[in-house]
């Protein structure tokens, strides 16, 4: 069955709605024989997106003319909207009561600009007068999602959905699909051995207490004697075999640097090639952890691009931010000027959740060009140490924290996990919860 959607209003920004249809009919929830086009009279069935509502007696989508039609942000928010037991938003100028999705032959917002704002990350983009976080990108705490509570939700996916049920009806939602990834920011904690001195001095400067010295002293011995492996080694657990559910399987590598965030081990180390074969070993995928400032710097990423080629014997085709530091104005050209093919940098440092307001893969749009880019993005939903941090702020076990937000998301979109080897320091307690629930999740997957 096709879908036109039927414009007969001139508005300046036309390209934005035709990159909702492109991505509308790219969605894997999207069954084959659902298609949709714009302005095709030979369509099965047409809906009329336009401001008028007397258009046509066929169906109609009232157009907004927020996003479509200007670049700046509105006073905006997010109204939530019944069909068939579940709640969906809208993205309005103008605050709601709930009320039906549809109404006679009308949908009661205009879907398509809600979904545009959302995956086009609009109002990070245009955020020249908002404050920033240390990553480069809008607070947190100001995205539209996250002021409505509604980031632990795909609110886009489930927009996708309701559409597709109003013309297929005994549409059933698929189950979600997972894909696992590692950021390599360390090698080891305790190596070279010098490396404890400096952990008893940090300790007592963030006044961490006599029994986190202990802790650290008594692993160190151990591992002088052979008894454990150092904190951070946790690759050959970390790594999971090719036996499970994934869809895909990631580890990012860093090879280079300019500032005391980054070169935190040399790409020349010979314990490198070893996790990088043993990774391969187990069906991993390679990708680039550009430094802090390769996002910004194309010289600099294409440095680190050439030593990770060399490194791998691969030509790099993905990529995930170090500090998960994307830059609107020029990452993302960056990604395209160097040939990447999928970045995965858009997610919450501080929450889970769907900043993008979808889980699967898409393309990102290029407001410079009114085009999308060449590149897909792979958003990021669920991170360890972004876990760490709610579970912390908001007083929640770490286990129950994720369980319980892998547990709503069952059914109808794609969750992206990224668990650091790091993470699961047996000197800390949330790196000994973190591995608890880590082994549960590998045993999970086992197929």
């Amino acid at each position: 069955m096709n879908i036109n959607i039927r414009t007969r209003e001139q508005f300046p920004f036309r390209a934005r709605l035709a990159y909702v249809v492109r991505f509308l009919n790219r969605h894997p929830l999207v069954p084959g024989e659902l298609t949709f086009s714009l302005d095709d009279e030979s369509a099965d069935r047409q809906i009329n997106y336009s401001t008028d509502p007397k258009a046509s007696s066929d169906m109609l989508i009232p157009a907004q003319h927020l996003f479509f039609s200007r670049t700046a942000i509105p006073s905006l928010c997010c109204n939530p909207y019944e069909w068939r037991g579940q709640t969906i938003y809208s993205v309005e100028d103008s605050e709601k009561n709930l009320s039906p999705f549809t109404k006679e032959q009308s949908i009661q917002f205009d879907i398509f600009e809600a979904i545009f704002y959302h995956i086009s990350r609009y109002e990070e983009y245009f955020n020249d007068d908002q404050p920033l976080n240390q990553a480069g990108w809008l607070r947190e705490d100001l995205h539209l999602l996250v002021r409505n509570n509604l980031e632990k939700s795909p609110v886009v996916d489930q927009l996708v959905i309701a559409l597709i049920r109003l013309f297929l009806e005994n549409y059933r939602i698929p189950p979600t699909t997972y894909s696992l990834s590692h950021d390599l920011d360390f090698l080891f904690r305790f190596k070279p051995h010098y490396r404890i001195l400096k952990s008893i001095i940090g300790n007592i400067y963030h006044q961490r207490g006599w029994q986190k010295i202990k802790k650290d002293l008594f692993h160190w011995s151990q591992m002088i004697s052979g008894k454990v492996k150092d904190p951070y080694d946790t690759f050959d657990w970390l790594f999971l075999d090719g036996s499970n559910t994934l869809a895909s399987k990631h580890l990012y590598i860093m090879t280079g640097g300019n500032t005391p965030y980054d070169n935190q081990y040399a790409p020349s180390h010979p314990y490198l090639k070893q996790i990088i074969d043993l990774a391969i070993s187990r069906g991993y995928q390679l990708g680039l952890h550009p430094s802090y400032n390769a996002g910004l710097d194309e010289q600099l990423f294409l440095r680190e691009k050439t030593v990770f080629e060399n490194l791998t014997n691969r030509s790099l085709k993905t990529s995930r931010q170090h500090w998960l530091r994307f830059q609107w104005q020029h990452t993302p050209t960056i990604l395209t000027k160097l040939g990447l093919a999928r970045d995965s940098s858009i997610g919450y440092s501080r929450r889970l959740g769907f900043r993008c307001g979808t889980g699967f893969p898409y393309y990102l749009y290029d407001f410079k060009k009114e085009d999308e880019f060449e590149w897909q993005e792979l958003p990021l939903v669920l991170m360890d140490s972004a876990a760490i941090h709610e579970a912390m702020a908001e007083g929640m076990d770490l286990a129950t924290l994720i369980t319980g937000f892998l547990e709503r998301n069952r059914v109808g979109t794609h969750v992206e996990l990224n668990f650091h080897n790091s993470n699961f320091d047996p000197t800390i307690v949330q790196g000994i919860a973190l591995a608890d629930y880590y082994e549960k999740f590998r045993q999970s997957l086992v197929s």
